[in-house]
This record gives structure tokens, sequence and C-alpha cells, in this order.
């Protein structure tokens, strides 16, 4: 009970810290509602260096932590945000989108 399905959702979110906005990783979700703890076998990238903390301003994003024997990331309230890959590539195609650089957009 509770455990991934063995094919996985097809959507692909980018998880993305709440205060400083860089990139955490990429995570296969399913369903529509809030994303609270994510299956370690769905995050298709990882961009941390340590583990549930931000790279840029090493901010703890989530708890490490095992539930019903699945291995899982339980995030913290408000400390990080998830966006659709397609919504990403809109925003950052924007010429104010302020965070062009981070993504690797140029004008």
């Amino acid at each position: 009970m509770a455990k991934p399905g063995k094919k996985g959702p097809d959507t692909t979110v980018e998880i993305v810290c709440s205060q400083c906005r860089t990139r955490l990783f990429k995570y296969r979700k399913g369903g529509k509602g809030a994303l609270v703890k994510c299956f370690k076998e769905r995050i298709v990238k990882d961009f941390t260096h340590l583990p549930c903390q931000c790279p840029n301003c090493e901010q703890v994003f989530a708890r490490d932590t095992l539930i019903r024997g699945t291995p899982r990331l339980l995030l913290a309230g408000g400390g990080v945000d998830c966006y659709p890959i397609r919504i990403i590539a809109e925003i950052t195609l924007r010429a104010d989108f302020p965070f062009r650089a981070q993504y690797g957009f140029q004008i």
C-alpha cells in the first residue's frame, strides 16, 4: 500500500527553491494535488550537491525519510515550488524573466 506504481507518471515537473528559485530536481509527479512528499525513485535529475539542501542558499527544504519501506523526501511546507516543465519553458522565454541566466537562456 502507498508504494509508487511500476510504470510511473508521465508528468515531469521542475522543483525549485522557494527562497532563491534555484533548480533542485526534476520529478515525475502523479496527480493534481500539492507536492508533500517525493519518492526518490521518481527523481529524474538531481541538481543538489547535498541531500535535502539547496545548493545556492543552503536552505534545508526536505527531510530524508523511510515511509512504509519506501525511501522518500518529506518536503518542508513552503520550502519548494513545483512547476510543470512546459510552463518553465514558457516563462523563461519571456524577456522580463529575472532568472534567465540561471536556466541558461540568453536574449
